[in-house]
């Protein structure tokens, strides 16, 4: 549910169950908050470049192949509006890293800027350590969350599928809102249907 991914989200900004290391809790929390507020496939978020986020009408993720990262396949290349799925604190939260990193790599060369991932730290001095790193502690963050010890990074783009779907297609469903009241941000997410079909299905 949602209500188990923003709770998962609060354990990773405090770091102590499972512990996390202060200096990884920041990259941990934005991570998986991207990852399950976009939709995208973990090869596609944990691939992200500095380059691949727009910020010029709202957030908006790139999704596109490149020499470290090829797609799916070429209909996976798109478009997330980001700045629709993401709540304001979300927002800023995205913004400060981005600023974070740019700072970090202000010293390279601009086309080695835009090349450099969204998600890194210097400590890990490898993509795969990287991408290691990312998905053990958001697996151990998910299941501590939701109770359940077969959940993976994978299950976040399961869950915002199932749950924008019924946003979309039966936002005032009573059955199904009747149904959630034990899972209120779930819920609330039901209910911003309208707004999410403007954003995500204009016209």
């Amino acid at each position: 549910s949602i209500d188990a991914f923003v709770e998962a989200l609060a354990l990773a900004r405090s770091g102590i169950e499972p512990a996390i290391a202060p200096d990884e809790r920041e990259i941990v929390e934005v991570a998986m908050m991207l990852a399950g507020r976009s939709g995208t496939r973990p090869t596609e978020w944990l691939g992200l470049r500095l380059i691949d986020v727009s910020d010029v009408k709202g957030l908006e993720l790139l999704i596109r192949p490149h020499p470290e990262r090829p797609l799916k396949s070429a209909n996976a290349e798109r478009r997330v509006p980001v700045s629709a799925l993401l709540g304001a604190g979300e927002r800023r939260q995205l913004r400060a890293w981005m600023a974070r990193r740019l700072d970090e790599v202000a010293h390279l060369p601009l086309d080695q800027q835009q090349r450099a991932p969204l998600f890194h730290l210097d400590k890990w001095q490898t993509a795969a350590v990287r991408v290691q790193r990312l998905t053990t502690l958001i697996t151990r963050l998910l299941r501590q969350a939701s109770g359940d010890p077969l959940v993976r990074v994978y299950s976040l783009r399961h869950s915002f599928c199932t749950w924008t779907c019924l946003a979309l297609t039966a936002p005032e469903s009573k059955p199904l809102l009747h149904f959630l009241q034990d899972l209120p941000l779930t819920r609330a997410w039901i209910q911003r249907g309208a707004v999410l079909r403007r954003h995500l299905m204009p016209g």
